[in-house]
């Protein structure tokens, strides 16, 4: 199974699948996923702080092994990683792409599987209505929510048609005073 390198960075630093403008942006930026060299501006963005800003090193690399592979590091991969963020080596962004990209085995499929299903998710918000509903916090929570079902079980990936349903169904939930979160 193809990852794509851009949703999977998303994934990595969001914990959820990105939005279709979002992606569209990030693509671009990012050459579709070849160059991330321009991606320093996420750990600026407003949920980013809210996800990372007083997290520390090791925390940091816990969330994106958990976000990408539902595991915790290894110690070594902790050791690594957190010295890189700490030193400023390297920027969260560079060791997001760092650690999806050699993902192997079991990390692999879950990261892989975690990649199709957000780009079914993205695909179903095929209307600019169902795109407002699923922005901001509460909708943000919502899609780590699910992300976090998804594993390395190909059953477990939402069809473009389940997701549908779902978007519905929050949809229904929001405009009837339903709190998710």
């Amino acid at each position: 199974m193809i990852i794509n390198n851009t949703m999977a960075v998303y994934i990595a630093v969001f914990g959820r699948p990105a939005d279709p403008e979002g992606f569209l942006w990030f693509s671009n930026e990012t050459k579709g996923g070849t160059d991330f060299s321009t991606i320093g501006n996420i750990t600026g963005t407003p949920e980013y702080q809210r996800l990372y800003a007083q997290k520390s090193p090791a925390e940091t690399i816990s969330s994106l092994y958990h976000e990408l592979f539902d595991r915790v590091p290894e110690d070594a991969e902790m050791a690594f990683w957190a010295m890189q963020l700490e030193t400023g080596a390297l920027t969260v962004e560079n060791i997001a792409v760092n650690i999806a990209m050699a993902a192997q085995g079991i990390d692999r499929e879950t990261l892989a599987n975690k990649t199709m299903a957000s780009h079914n998710f993205m695909a179903a918000l095929d209307t600019q209505a169902e795109r407002t509903y699923f922005s901001g916090d509460q909708a943000e929570y919502y899609m780590r929510e699910w992300l976090d079902t998804v594993t390395n079980d190909p059953a477990t990936i939402w069809s473009e048609e389940v997701a549908q349903v779902n978007i519905t169904a929050y949809i229904h939930s929001v405009d009837h005073g339903y709190v998710i979160n």
